[in-house]
């Protein structure tokens, strides 16, 4: 047997994933035996291509930084995937190189060529253009939190490999003190006491305490090395809305429900 740190490398770079049923037993664990039904079914029936190579591609004066996700860098915007498949997320950091005062829109590109299950081979082209703003204020007025704190956690995962999980959770922390600490003194023209953060990060603080108590970096409480290692890889690969619920799982009123759309079973509602 080896830990799933040893094992984890080999879907890194084979664009594969990892499952982990920790206590697994047939009988004393019923949970993990239908989680391992579940799992096996979508993954024999989910669509699914080979011999995938995707390129992504940046205006000039933008350069990609770094890649998140399981795949092998070729070179500095391609990378192989031997296979891919809806379950899969990549994340991509960027960094401004030249001034881009004279433009008014960046474009993203990201092609895909890959062969399907039927042996066709075909390409996948996904092309954004963003403005590009001058003013602070439409920065914040345009910010992703899901975007923001998916990226952070792929990046605070590496800062626990390379340096440790203690510097991993300052950083995030100190993601949100700068961001609102800026929005605070930059964009603001009247100062007021409390918490102050523009409309759509006002959630930010409460995703970044959220993955802080995630099994990937949560202390203060015994973890087992296989299952914040696991914990880590799902926050590598996984598409960004699984991320999101399994950093903050959707919450729902169950006070004004209602007999509408129910089902009846044995004339039971």
């Amino acid at each position: 047997y080896c830990d799933l740190a040893s094992l984890g490398c080999i879907s890194r770079y084979s664009a594969g994933s990892v499952y982990h049923y920790p206590s697994y037993h047939q009988q004393h664990t019923p949970a993990q035996v239908e989680r391992f039904q579940k799992d096996l079914k979508r993954y024999l029936t989910r669509k699914i291509g080979f011999e995938a190579v995707m390129r992504i591609r940046c205006t000039k004066g933008l350069s990609i930084h770094t890649f998140h996700g399981n795949f092998f860098v070729r070179s500095t915007d391609l990378l192989s995937l031997p296979n891919v498949n809806p379950d899969a997320g990549f994340a991509v950091q960027m960094s401004i190189e030249e001034n881009l005062d004279d433009m008014q829109v960046v474009s993203f590109q990201a092609a895909l060529l890959y062969t399907s299950s039927k042996g066709e081979r075909r390409i996948r082209v996904h092309t954004l253009c963003l403005p590009v703003v001058s003013s602070l204020s439409d920065i914040f007025a345009g910010a992703d939190v899901q975007a923001i704190t998916g990226l952070l956690a792929c990046m605070a995962v590496d800062r626990s490999v390379t340096a440790s999980l203690s510097d991993a959770r300052d950083a995030m922390t100190n993601a949100v003190i700068d961001s609102l600490s800026s929005y605070r003194h930059s964009v603001l023209t009247i100062q007021q006491p409390g918490l102050l953060a523009p409309a759509c990060l006002r959630l930010f603080p409460l995703y970044i305490l959220a993955l802080l108590k995630q099994r990937a970096f949560r202390t203060g409480t015994s973890t087992r090395l296989d299952d914040r290692v696991f914990a880590m890889y799902q926050l590598k690969y996984q598409p960004l809305a699984y991320s999101v619920l399994m950093i903050h799982p959707a919450l729902y009123r169950v006070d004004d429900l209602t007999d509408e759309g129910a089902l009846n079973i044995n004339e039971r509602t």
